[in-house]
């Protein structure tokens, strides 16, 4: 104290830590001079309200984004907690109305020993560590945070598992079990290290849980879901910040995963369709009602899956495959025109007429005239 010519006489000591809340942030719209400058003015609000308070101060920034500040009481003004909160808040006060930024700030103990101060910062580390729980913005004192009952992260693990089942399985409640599982979180006092780990599994099993599925679910899930997860988690502040964005993510993430889904359920249904339409084009009552009743599908649904798989209705679709295998009996047989119509799935020769004409340009009489020759 000597040496750096601070006051000798002290009746006790209380390190406090200042964190500039959403940093990452702070230093994309800001040149290097300009936070130099804005984090001296930070220093300086933080000297002169204790100044006006009474009480020595001795600050260094013991991080980019976090100032340890030594507050130096002397007679019994260490005595006095609520002196503190009173000093801390005008200041956290101060910094939110007239800066661009916020600042959360973590209280250590109070120390009586000069040579016991490393106490009193590790416990203001330790307060600072809640803030991913309690949020940003705020004053965290060490003294409330040990009286407070402690979490049990362990309990989070199995509703964890729970929501990746159904994540996976595409299944709607996903949705409530995410909300449920945050809520849980912001409920329980966890410190930042209990936070991380528990994000940390749920990004694991989530990712254990998809990576199950087939390439095209996996690349979806790597680039829509997993990798900006990752990234939010090395620089969320708050656990509602992270709560808000994650769900944004992973929202996004289900509704590229379901398009897939309905994609393969649209393939594999319109795979039977045909199937079956080639099996019965020569059906006469074969349309989109009959299709409906066999699939136990809707109608329009039916009309609207072969016009964007194939470009063309059904109505078209079935026209083009009866005309296919009338080309061949006009080519391979003597059949009559007729008998032919009658084969393929009309009712009246007049109908099949206009329709095969429609489709091939041609009569069926001079198509085949010209495929016998």
């Amino acid at each position: 104290m000597i040496k750096f010519e601070r006051p000798v006489k002290y009746s006790g000591f209380e390190v406090v830590l200042f964190e500039m809340d959403k940093f990452t942030d702070f230093k994309m719209s800001y040149s290097q001079k300009d936070q130099y400058l804005l984090k001296f003015i930070l220093c300086s609000v933080i000297a002169e309200v204790a100044q006006n308070n009474g009480v020595i101060v001795w600050h260094e920034w013991m991080d980019h984004h976090i100032v340890g500040v030594l507050y130096q009481y002397q007679d019994e003004q260490g005595e006095n907690s609520e002196r503190l909160a009173s000093m801390l808040e005008e200041v956290r006060e101060w910094v939110q109305s007239n800066l661009t930024f916020t600042v959360t700030i973590g209280v250590g103990s109070l120390i009586k020993e000069a040579a016991l101060i490393y106490r009193s910062y590790d416990d203001a580390k330790q307060a600072l560590g809640y803030k991913s729980g309690l949020g940003s913005n705020r004053i965290i004192a060490y003294n409330d945070i040990e009286m407070s009952p402690k979490g049990d992260m362990f309990r989070h693990l199995q509703p964890v598992r729970k929501l990746s089942q159904q994540f996976r399985l595409g299944n709607p409640t996903w949705g409530e079990e995410l909300e449920a599982f945050f809520d849980e979180l912001e409920r329980t006092l966890l410190s930042r290290e209990d936070v991380e780990s528990i994000l940390n599994y749920l990004i694991y099993q989530m990712n254990r849980e998809l990576m199950e599925l087939s390439e095209d679910y996996g690349e979806i899930w790597r680039n829509k879901g997993l990798l900006p997860i990752n990234e939010l988690l090395q620089r969320f502040d708050t656990l509602r910040e992270f709560r808000g964005k994650a769900s944004l993510i992973l929202t996004e993430t289900s509704e590229h995963l379901e398009r897939i889904r309905e994609g393969r359920n649209n393939r594999s249904l319109l795979a039977e369709v045909r199937s079956y339409i080639e099996a019965n084009y020569f059906d006469p009552d074969l349309s989109l009602n009959h299709l409906s009743d066999k699939f136990q599908i809707n109608s329009k649904y039916v009309s609207q899956l072969f016009k964007e798989e194939f470009g063309e209705n059904f109505v078209d679709y079935l026209a083009f495959v009866r005309m296919e295998h009338a080309k061949q009996l006009l080519s391979d047989t003597s059949m009559s025109v007729q008998d032919i119509a009658g084969k393929v799935g009309y009712q009246h020769s007049v109908s099949f007429n206009r329709v095969f004409k429609r489709i091939t340009g041609k009569t069926p009489v001079v198509f085949r005239s010209e495929s016998v020759k």
